[in-house]
């Protein structure tokens, strides 16, 4: 019989406005180590607050977001917050530099020796099948590959969760999941939990669980996906 394992995140009782307008409403999520866990809506539902506040980056005005040991994610230290990775938008990312420097650029903020956090991002690149970014400078890549040069740099710190915010709003369709399968591919065989808003329901498909936004609110039980179902 498996161990029901524990959080690795718990969200509790959310709440955020602006101005008066309520962008969360009482969100309670829970998301397991390793999992894959989509968040849907249109836009305007909560979902980019909501995946902040999740990552510490913003302090709802009630409620917590705690780590499984406990400790509320707005008052991590620096090392700690290293885990919890956004990945960047495929614009983001630095254009003067290589796939592969941008992929160890991480790494070299937080102390390790340049050529070691090149060797790093160059290994992890070639196990993404993507040794051929990085010698490329990222202002020659489409967006696609931009967006997955963004993924490796989330990854290479070896995040325990991963948050990515509608990062294929703006390709085409077929660019777009290939790029969320990756992502859900490279988080699942990192061993990280990946919390993804989109808008896009095909591409809330490669992930194992689905939950529904709507005005702030989770307006229906979450769902399993159909990776899920499909084992």
């Amino acid at each position: 019989m498996p161990i029901p394992m524990s959080p690795v995140l718990r969200a509790h009782g959310l709440r955020k406005s602006f101005q008066g307008a309520v962008a969360l409403d009482g969100v309670s999520l829970t998301v397991k180590p390793g999992e894959a866990v989509a968040v849907c809506g249109p836009a305007g539902a909560g979902k980019s607050t909501l995946l902040r506040c999740l990552a510490g980056d913003l302090r709802p005005d009630r409620g917590r977001v705690l780590l499984a040991d406990g400790r509320p994610v707005d008052g991590l230290d620096v090392v700690t917050r290293r885990r919890l990775r956004v990945v960047l938008r495929h614009d983001e990312i630095d254009p003067r530099r290589t796939g592969a420097d941008n992929v160890a650029l991480p790494l070299v903020r937080g102390g390790v020796r340049p050529d070691t956090a090149r060797q790093a991002a160059l290994a992890l690149l070639g196990a993404l099948g993507l040794s051929g970014l990085s010698g490329r400078w990222t202002w020659q890549l489409s967006e696609a590959e931009a967006q997955a040069v963004a993924i490796a740099r989330a990854l290479v710190v070896n995040p325990s969760v991963v948050f990515a915010d509608e990062p294929t709003a703006t390709m085409a369709p077929a660019a777009g999941h290939a790029v969320t399968e990756l992502l859900v591919r490279a988080t699942t065989r990192a061993g990280a939990a990946l919390v993804l808003a989109t808008r896009d329901a095909q591409a809330a498909r490669w992930c194992r669980r689905i939950v529904d936004l709507h005005k702030g609110r989770i307006i229906e039980p979450t769902l399993p996906s159909f990776a899920a179902l499909a084992g």
